[in-house]
């Protein structure tokens, strides 16, 4: 699947824009951390090798670190009015992924917040179940504040349906009332003709 950006109209238009949780990219930037630690004391060492290989190991743990910090910055949820996206975008490669749900789709949504640590720090997983979507669920994972960002898109979600009920009642009023006009229409040019004939 092409990967396209947010364009500035669709940026605008949403009503929300949602990150992982900060204890998403500690897990993440754990391992180049202690990298990095381990690279340092290597530049302390008397030995010219150890100096240069913690040299090495310290600017590659950088690089690695700055690389997943912009991987989870690049992964983002939106809500617009319309749909919700799960935009998830791969930093230098320029890969990843994204996927529409249209609101009116979405037959369910609630929140996963199981352990002590996410319910602390408040964070958790948003499951939004639709029989539209090829998974049958889109999952928001490590969202923070999970059952705000669930009411969120719950009430997205009803304002679509009644915009689309609105737009359903004004087509069904459009076409009874064309169909009322072509009636009478028909009506008027039938009777036309036998009141030409009385006339003459």
């Amino acid at each position: 699947m092409t990967l396209a950006r947010l364009d500035v109209r669709e940026e605008r238009d949403a009503i929300a824009v949602w990150r992982r949780h900060w204890m998403a990219l500690a897990r993440r930037i754990r391992s180049p951390f202690l990298a990095t630690a381990v690279g340092l004391v290597g530049l302390v060492l008397p030995s010219g090798e150890a100096r240069l290989a913690g040299a090495a190991l310290f600017l590659a743990a950088l690089a690695w670190g700055a690389y997943e910090a912009e991987d989870w910055r690049n992964d983002r949820y939106i809500l617009t009015p319309t749909h919700i996206v799960n935009e998830q975008r791969k930093p230098l490669l320029g890969g990843g992924s994204r996927y529409e749900l249209p609101l009116v789709s979405i037959q369910s949504i609630s929140v996963d917040q199981k352990g002590w640590k996410r319910l602390l720090l408040g964070y958790g997983t948003v499951i939004i179940s639709s029989a539209a979507h090829v998974r049958g669920a889109v999952f928001w994972v490590d969202v923070p504040h999970p059952k705000k960002v669930a009411k969120a898109v719950d009430m997205a979600r009803r304002e679509a349906l009644e915009t689309e009920r609105q737009e359903l009642r004004r087509d069904v009023v459009d076409a009874v009332v064309e169909a009322q006009h072509a009636a009478m229409e028909r009506r008027r040019s039938a009777l036309l003709p036998n009141e030409r004939f009385r006339e003459v």
